[in-house]
């Protein structure tokens, strides 16, 4: 793809300290999808404000524009973060417990709290975990709708779907040690809740991107790659907001854990079989 047009400003972009550079690199990604179909991709063909990628093959030309999840920038994640470490850094005394009897612990909080509230919680923890069986799940009295479980080392991770942090602890140099949860002696796990507000607003952007386009090629037609969490949820709020995008965007295509392609009515099937393409693995 060296010969493409526009790559030198997407390869420059990989190296940018922010969220650009993962941003950069699913554009890439899906312009090497349809370059392995064997059509011709053109980066922003457009210029600034207007779609990532130019497609032409099979007789047609749809213009792109990609758009991913910055969940690392959401506020929740940011709470969620702060709430985990100040349990975490208030809770050193239990991991020694923990780690003296090979056992780990995993806690699951409903929602974010105040830095106030972990040492309420880990005083909570500090009480009971001693009257606690191994792999007997409890409530969580200090955060409303919360649980806690005791857990052998070598038992698998218990909260999967969840947010997590956890702390690993270097206790001596130049020995390696595995990113494992067995080495986690507390694991800190939030509900996951998606962030709809914001992928309206990823949606409703790269609308405009698209209606820009038409600005400047009045037969513009085009479609959006979404990249997102909470596939069936995404693609709700992506069907009952698919009417409020441009008429010349002619599908959205969701990549997810539950990826789905949602088009227009009126659109052909070459248009929505190449549309498609960025939706494969």
């Amino acid at each position: 793809m060296r010969e493409i047009t526009g790559i030198q400003e997407q390869i420059r972009r990989l190296g940018v300290a922010s969220h650009e550079s993962l941003d950069t690199e699913l554009v890439i990604r899906i312009a090497i999808k349809y370059h392995r179909a064997g059509c011709k991709v053109t980066f922003e063909p457009n210029g600034k404000g207007c779609s990532d990628l130019s497609i032409n093959g099979r007789g047609l030309q749809l213009y792109c524009e990609v758009k991913r999840e910055n969940r690392m920038e959401h506020q929740r994640i940011k709470s969620v973060m702060r709430a985990s470490q100040a349990v975490l850094n208030s809770a050193r005394e239990i991991v020694r417990w923990l780690e003296d009897r090979n056992l780990r612990m995993e806690i699951r909080f409903s929602r974010s709290f105040a830095d106030n509230v972990a040492a309420t919680v880990v005083q909570e923890l500090r009480d009971h975990i001693g009257n606690l069986a191994v792999n007997c799940e409890e409530n969580l009295q200090s955060v409303a709708g919360s649980r806690w479980i005791v857990l052998r080392r070598s038992d698998p991770e218990f909260y999967r779907s969840a947010i997590r942090s956890a702390q690993i602890e270097i206790k001596q140099s130049n020995v390696a040690v595995q990113v494992a949860v067995h080495n986690m002696p507390i694991v800190v796990a939030f509900d996951r809740k998606p962030n709809l507000r914001a992928l309206l607003q990823r949606l409703r952007k790269a609308g405009r991107q698209l209606e820009n386009d038409r600005v400047k090629d009045p037969r513009a037609l085009g479609f959006i790659v979404l990249e997102t969490s909470h596939g069936e949820l995404a693609r709700d709020a992506v069907s009952e907001n698919f009417e409020n995008l441009p008429s010349n965007c002619i599908a959205v295509v969701l990549r997810s854990d539950v990826s789905t392609l949602i088009a227009r009515q009126d659109a052909s099937a070459q248009n929505i079989e190449i549309a498609s393409v960025g939706g494969t693995p």
